[in-house]
C-alpha cells in the first residue's frame, strides 16, 4: 500500500512541476505577445501621424491663403472662391486614401477656438452626407459651415502647432465626427 501511495505522490509531484512549467510558457508567450501588440500600435500610431502630417503639408501647398481670406460666413458658400476652395478640398480627399473628413479652419480672437474656412462636404446633399443610409444627417455626419466655431481646448496640436506647420495629435483624439 505504501508503494502505491508513494507512486501517486510522485505522480501528483510531476504533474504540477509540467503544470508549472506549462503555465509559464504560456505567461511567457502572452506577454511576449503583449509587447509585440503595444509596439505595433505605437508604430502604426507614429505612421498615422506622419502620413497626416504630409498630407496636410501637400495640401497646405494647393491651397491660395489670399482665396481664403475671402471667405467669412455663410454668405461665402455663393462665392466662386468657395467653390474653388470646395473642388480642392475635395480633390485631395479623393487623392487620399480612406480620408473622409478634409476642411480648412482659421484662429480667432480666442486661442482654444477655431473657425471653420471651408469643409469639402459643405456643398454636398444631404443623402450625400448621410453615409449610414439611413435616411438622416447625423451629428457625426453632418458638414461644416464658413464661420462655424470649433472648441479645440482637447486638441493641444490644434492650439499652436498646427499654425507654425503640419502636424497631427500625439494621441488618437475624438471628436463628434470620430476619430
Amino acid at each position: 500500500m505504501k508503494k502505491i501511495h508513494n507512486s501517486l505522490e510522485a505522480l501528483w509531484r510531476q504533474d504540477h512541476t509540467i503544470l508549472a512549467v506549462g503555465l509559464l510558457i504560456v505567461a511567457a508567450v502572452a506577454s511576449m505577445g503583449l509587447i509585440f501588440f503595444s509596439r505595433s500600435e505605437t508604430l502604426m500610431q507614429a505612421y498615422l501621424r506622419e502620413k497626416l502630417e504630409e498630407t496636410a503639408n501637400l495640401a497646405s501647398q494647393q491651397i491660395d491663403g489670399d482665396v481664403i481670406e475671402k471667405i467669412h460666413g455663410l454668405e461665402s458658400l455663393q462665392t466662386s472662391e468657395y467653390r474653388a476652395i470646395d473642388r480642392q478640398l475635395n480633390l485631395i480627399r479623393e487623392s487620399v486614401d480612406k480620408a473622409r473628413f478634409v476642411y480648412i479652419l482659421r484662429r480667432t480672437e480666442d486661442p482654444a477656438v477655431l473657425e471653420f474656412v471651408a469643409d469639402a462636404d459643405a456643398l454636398r446633399s444631404e443623402s450625400q452626407l448621410d453615409h449610414n443610409g439611413d435616411g438622416t444627417v447625423t451629428e457625426d455626419e453632418e458638414a461644416s459651415y464658413p464661420g462655424d466655431l470649433y472648441d479645440i481646448s482637447d486638441y493641444p496640436a490644434l492650439l499652436h502647432d498646427a499654425f507654425v506647420g503640419p502636424t497631427a495629435d500625439e494621441e488618437i483624439t475624438y471628436d463628434q465626427w470620430g476619430a
